[in-house]
């Protein structure tokens, strides 16, 4: 089985299907299964994205925009990337029971 888990920030499901020029993006909509998502708090895409991912929700991840606070601290901010977060991912748990992602 394959899934693809595509994702358009801000994109509401209807307008892509009202228009006539994503024949692709339609396509796969029609073939599979699609929705709104509910947002998180702060409505920011990087935790967003990785709740999403984690199934964790922002304040667990520790991360709230595209920066983070270095040592929980207000006077030292970093940027967030992948070394960010330890939380595993669902791409994560496909690798770890043999599959590929």
């Amino acid at each position: 089985m394959k899934i693809v888990i595509l994702g358009l920030d801000s994109a509401p499901p209807e307008r892509l299907l009202e228009d006539e020029r994503l024949t692709t993006l339609r396509g796969l909509m029609e073939a599979g299964c699609y929705g709104r998502l509910a947002g998180v708090l702060p409505p920011a895409p990087v935790p967003a994205w990785m709740c999403l991912a984690t199934g964790r929700d922002p304040g667990s991840l520790g991360v709230y925009g595209l920066r983070e606070r270095v040592g929980r601290s207000y006077s030292k901010l970093a940027p967030v990337d992948s070394r960010t977060f330890d939380a595993p991912t669902l791409w994560d748990q496909v690798a770890q029971a043999g599959g590929r992602s």
